[in-house]
């Protein structure tokens, strides 16, 4: 998933702005906590990075939410 969402951050923002491994370095890290950094820090960053660009946007929310799913069923 963090994959494909950074190939398409370099492509459309630039490679400096990639999602790196410090949103997932928590102590503990289980399914629950990485729903929350998926929710709450991931969905918002891909918000700001893509402002105006609805179609982009939707596709990274829809990477996004089959990962949660994925959690979800674990």
């Amino acid at each position: 998933m963090l994959n494909k969402i950074n190939e398409i951050i370099a492509e459309i923002v630039g490679r400096e702005y990639q999602i790196g491994q410090s949103y997932f370095m928590e102590e503990g890290l289980d399914n629950r906590a990485l729903k929350r950094v998926l929710s709450y820090e991931i969905i918002p960053l891909l918000e700001q990075y893509f402002f105006g660009k609805k179609e982009r946007l939707e596709q990274l929310r829809q990477i996004c939410n089959r990962a949660l799913t994925s959690l979800s069923r674990e």
